[in-house]
């Protein structure tokens, strides 16, 4: 280690910049020599012992950046160290070993981990280029799903689908029922069963709507039903998904420490390396199982020695991609980061001796500026992770959550609870409309029975107001309404230019929407007296009435004064007349069509 006091009090007075502070000079720098080693990415050298021209490692990438950065030269002299092995040094620790390195030479060049207990030992680091946080690392075998005939009701939990089919049954009957209390709820015809009706609820499930709904609860029921398989067909959709999947990864191993210490499960661990220090102080509860190599503890992953790996991040980031260790790319970091920490190169704090310190502030310096140009990562790529191997299993490892588990690997089945809701929602406007429609019969029925108390009231009324004898009766209003004039659409046929005898004419017919119908027929008063040798006065219920009559019912003329003329016009314009004389009777039959109505007169009983 050299004095470097001189170029400190250069800067001090402001000589010289601290970017520059170390050029021209010739620096002592330490490393590790991992040559024959499947490290050899970090530093290596050739079979006649120089440093290789091509892919020299990781270490002389980096302190060759810096050196040309801040002016410094050291490929002149450099020590070289063996890592550590415990049949060789013993109990020594690479802090112990750290430790001389910075006391010897200006500049220990390797991927540091800073700790309080280093730091205690006087010992600066630079800005790390090595991720050395402390994380826990675990194994998921590869396992493919065995065949299941039954794996397609996997999204949902059995009493869901119990619930489904209860909810089909329901449905259908519930829609049957409402057709039964309204015929025309439904455009087509529905069975008499409900079997019907609950198979079209069961094809709504699967998307296909048979029913034609016509009333509003019918409706009310068909947009419930429909939104419910809706709902349902996404859920199942979208949750079906993951569950078809075939699964190569599952979870093995323990995915935390406090999981390690409450089950005791072996992890394993670099021995004497800043890892096993923090865990042997802060968790002397955990199962470690201390490895010499650290290529030993993940194979002891591999093997099932261990359940667990604690190292550092970019520890992991390398052996993820060895082969040997990872070949089905199983490995996975679980839970969180146990410790925080950057490792680099490192110095002795040094202010007054030696001025080592200042070496520390112009590396920092440098190393900063490397990293946020990228340098140090590209860095990293290349010469290190490239080395290993070109397969990458990054989103294999990288996907796992706090838990431990993969994304995308923790499918549950949908319960009641995660559901429930659309089926109390769908049964809740099935029972609405149901008392609904019960309601809506029910008023119907009050209502018929209403009208049918009333008809029979005004029928009782009007039967109990009319005059025993109907056609005097008649008689009686057509003549009132010959004097002032018809109002009900009776049309008067005045008598002027007729003879005096004939007396007045009348028009008997009514007007409809369609016309006046003219009855022609020959003087009622002269087919009366015609009449009357055949005719007696019968009883309405008498077996002589003619057959053509059977079923009509006779209103018997009354007796009309002699002196009085009836007669009756026709649409032709003829009319007869004939008094009519006491004593005679003749029968009047009423029949009626859409065209209107009609009168007859016969000369027949």
């Amino acid at each position: 280690r050299q004095n470097l006091c001189e170029r400190q009090r250069l800067l001090f007075e402001g000589n010289v910049s601290l970017e520059n502070a170390l050029g021209g000079l010739d620096l002592n720098v330490v490393m590790t020599d991992y040559t024959g080693t499947e490290d050899d990415f970090f530093f290596s050298l050739n079979e006649r012992g120089e440093i290789r021209a091509e892919d020299p490692g990781i270490f002389v990438v980096l302190l060759d950046e810096i050196a040309r950065r801040a002016g410094f030269r050291w490929r002149d002299s450099f020590g070289l160290v063996k890592a550590l092995n415990s049949e060789e040094d013993g109990n020594k620790t690479w802090a112990d070993l750290l430790e001389w390195e910075v006391e010897t030479f200006d500049l220990s060049v390797e991927g540091w981990a800073r700790s309080v207990d280093r730091m205690a030992r006087s010992i600066s680091f630079t800005d790390g280029w090595y991720d050395a946080s402390t994380i826990m690392v675990h194994r998921a075998k590869q396992e493919k799903s065995p065949f299941n005939v039954w794996s397609f009701l996997n999204p949902f939990e059995t009493g869901v689908w119990v619930l489904i089919g209860a909810t089909i049954v329901f449905s259908g009957f519930s829609y049957w029922l409402l057709a039964s209390m309204n015929s025309r709820a439904d455009e087509r015809r529905l069975s008499n069963w409900p079997l019907d009706s609950i198979f079209l609820s069961a094809l709504t499930f699967t998307g296909h709507f048979e029913f034609r709904p016509n009333t509003l609860t019918a409706r009310l029921i068909s947009f419930s039903w429909t939104f419910w398989a809706l709902i349902m067909a996404s859920a199942y959709t979208a949750n079906l998904a993951s569950f078809l999947v075939t699964r190569n990864t599952h979870r093995f191993g323990v995915s935390s420490i406090e999981e390690a210490i409450q089950t005791q499960s072996p992890v394993c661990i670099f021995a004497r390396s800043r890892e096993d220090d923090f865990m042997t102080k802060n968790y002397p509860k955990v199962n470690l199982i201390r490895k010499e190599q650290e290529k030993d503890a993940f194979l002891g992953l591999k093997t099932d020695e261990c359940q667990g790996v604690i190292t550092q991040m970019s520890s992991f980031e390398m052996f993820e991609r060895n082969k040997e260790v990872n070949d089905d790319c199983g490995m996975k970091w679980t839970g969180r980061t146990i410790q925080f920490g950057p490792s680099g190169f490192a110095t002795h704090v040094d202010t007054g001796t030696y001025c080592t310190s200042l070496l520390s502030y112009v590396v920092n310096l440098h190393m900063v500026r490397m990293k946020a140009e990228g340098f140090v990562e590209k860095a990293w790529n290349t010469h290190v992770l490239d080395k290993i191997s070109d397969r990458r299993c990054v989103e294999v490892a990288r996907g796992t959550n706090d838990s431990g588990t993969a994304d995308g690997d923790d499918s549950v089945k949908l319960s009641i609870k995660d559901v429930g809701g659309i089926f109390v929602f769908h049964v809740s406007v099935c029972v609405a409309s149901l008392l609904i429609a019960a309601f809506q019969r029910s008023s119907k029925r009050t209502k018929k029975k209403s009208t049918q108390r009333r008809e029979a009231t005004q029928a009782t009324s009007q039967k109990e107001e009319e005059p025993e004898d109907w056609s005097e009766h008649y008689i009686n209003r057509r003549r009132k309404q010959a004097s002032r004039g018809s109002t009900d659409g009776t049309q008067i046929i005045s008598s002027e230019g007729r003879d005096p005898e004939q007396g007045p004419s009348r028009f008997l017919g009514r007007g409809n929407k369609r016309g006046s119908m003219w009855a022609s027929t020959a003087s009622l008063g002269q087919r009366l007296q015609e009449a009357a040798p055949a005719i007696t006065p019968k009883d309405d219920n008498s077996e002589d009435r003619p057959e053509h009559c059977a079923n009509c019912r006779a209103k018997e003329v009354p007796q009309i004064p002699p002196d009085s003329n009836e007669t009756l016009s026709s649409e032709e314009g003829k009319s007869e007349q004939a008094p009519l004389t006491n004593g005679i009777y003749g029968r009047v039959f009423r029949r009626g069509d859409n065209k209107g109505s009609m009168w007859d007169n016969t000369t027949e009983p």
